[in-house]
């Protein structure tokens, strides 16, 4: 290996003893070097004694010059490793040891040039900062070899899953980053959520048969909607990390395109409070905002929330509220959110399959409208779409959050054409984030249609902690700036 180096180095061949070069020469005569006299040269069987003492001398030259070869070969490799290459050293700069990814100094000083590019060509981007959840548990339980190799697997799965279409960087510890060019923040938020679901699928090995599930907290912000410099840019996307930090982790939040997120322990201070305690005066204040409200072309949509701790009465005001939807004709859709239920979109296929299977004649003709990809998607949890014909394959490939999106979009409009809807969100603390988002684009995008909102959340009794109406904003960051708050006490409705 060494020789070869040295001879990509050094393309002319080190001076060769005359017999050598006579005899390659005559071998491989050319124009520049021709074969000598044959007179010149001693066949090996006519050599007499008188030939070995020369033909010692010029091995000892041989042996000498071979010496002097490695020793320079070796000072040559020193000398590589002492000085690096104008290349190593650039690479050195801006590539994080460990992952092979793109460093913080290569943020900080090539993604204000990415902006930069943008406002010349009028342009844009985003930025996505991604933390670890939980990555001190992991060194902690098991070793720091166990940490460098999640870290590693981390860098590895983020970049195969951005390929061309963003720049992963390892910007801090178990803190990254990607800047996605010319991408809206649907695009982001997309690749973003199916980035968590990969990860969810695939464990990680750290050794004595154990595995490890990543979980990840991811922000977003875009240029030049949410900030005019790289400074700007960075403190959005890092806000919005922090309030899905502190939304319950492991989810997508990104920074509004209106209004701006607040501390999560000052979420609170955002929206009205009233403090009822008469069953019949909520139920009466519920229907005033929903199925009583005034619905039309200049109509506002609105936006009740029941907050309280365990027993204090929300899902029984909720249930009495479907009642009154349903002896006024209006359909209703029941979404229950769970434990664990974080696959995007599950809490929305759910509780429409229990609205349509109601009347399958409609649920027929209504599913006569997906593609066939759609209608796939949603067999997986929806059995009962099985029974209907396959719709002809278009041939499409877009991912499954897309298709599903797509999806939900028509069977909320037929539900809608159907009758005027009640959505009722109970427990909406533990809803998936694609759902909630779902629900704030299509009342933000249509807030003059037959929708009512109904949503409850579970605090804990002295209401100090605003986790469950951070992770509202997180999912529902303009719908949620309309919200009005009714505040329950535990065991408030027993004797009513």
């Amino acid at each position: 290996m060494l020789e070869e180096k040295h001879n990509k180095e050094q393309p002319q061949s080190p001076t060769k003893p005359q017999e050598s070069q006579a005899a390659e020469a005559a071998q491989h005569p050319t124009a520049d070097n021709p074969a000598p006299p044959e007179e010149n040269v001693v066949p090996t069987s006519q050599k007499t004694e008188s030939t070995q003492p020369k033909t010692q001398a010029v091995s000892e030259a041989s042996t000498d010059e071979q010496v002097t070869i490695q020793e320079r070969e070796q000072a040559q490799i020193e000398e590589s490793i002492l000085q690096p290459s104008e290349d190593e050293l650039r690479r050195l700069a801006f590539t994080d040891e460990l992952t092979g990814l793109n460093n913080r100094r290569f943020m900080r000083t090539r993604v204000s040039s990415y902006i930069n590019f943008a406002k010349q060509n009028s342009s844009f981007l985003c930025l996505v900062m991604l933390d670890l959840d939980s990555f001190k548990q992991i060194n902690d339980q098991h070793g720091h070899m166990a940490g460098d190799k999640v870290l590693t697997f981390f860098g590895e799965t983020l970049t195969e899953h951005v390929g061309r279409r963003g720049i992963p960087i390892r910007y801090a510890g178990d803190e990254f980053s990607v800047v996605m060019m010319e991408a809206e923040k649907s695009d982001a938020k997309q690749m973003m959520d199916s980035f968590i679901e990969k990860l969810q699928q695939t464990p990680v090995a750290v050794g004595d048969d154990a595995e490890v599930n990543v979980g990840v907290s991811i922000g977003i912000a875009h240029y030049p909607q949410d900030a005019s410099d790289y400074d700007e840019l960075f403190k959005r996307a890092d806000e919005a990390l922090y309030h899905a930090k502190g939304s319950g982790k492991n989810m997508v939040v990104v920074y509004p395109d209106e209004g701006k997120l607040i501390a999560p322990g000052n979420i609170s201070t955002l929206f009205p409070v009233e403090k009822t305690v008469g069953f019949d005066d909520i139920i009466e204040k519920l229907k005033l905002l929903t199925i009583d409200r005034i619905v039309g072309e200049n109509a506002k949509p609105e936006f009740p929330i029941l907050c309280g701790p365990m027993g204090s009465g929300k899902t029984r005001l909720l249930n009495e509220l479907r009642r009154e939807a349903e002896k006024q004709g209006h359909g209703v859709i029941y979404v229950c959110g769970k434990v664990d239920q974080n696959r995007p979109y599950n809490a929305l296929i759910a509780a429409f399959n229990d609205a349509l299977i109601k009347d399958l004649p409609f649920f027929k003709e209504l599913a006569g409208e997906l593609s066939y990809n759609e209608k796939t998607e949603l067999t997986k949890n929806i059995p009962q779409l099985a029974e209907i014909p396959d719709p002809p394959d278009d041939g499409s490939s877009e991912d499954r959050d897309t298709v599903v999106f797509k999806a939900l979009n028509k069977l909320l409009f037929g539900l809608l054409r159907k009758a005027r809807q009640l959505l009722i969100v109970d427990d909406a603390h533990l809803v998936d984030v694609a759902s909630l988002s779902f629900i704030d684009s299509f009342v933000t995008e249509f807030p003059n249609s037959e929708l009512d909102l109904a949503f409850s959340i579970t605090t804990d009794e002295d209401y100090t902690s605003d986790s469950a109406m951070a992770h509202i904003l997180g999912g529902m960051s303009k719908t949620a700036q309309i919200a009005e708050i009714t505040r329950l006490e535990k065991n408030a409705m027993e004797n009513i």
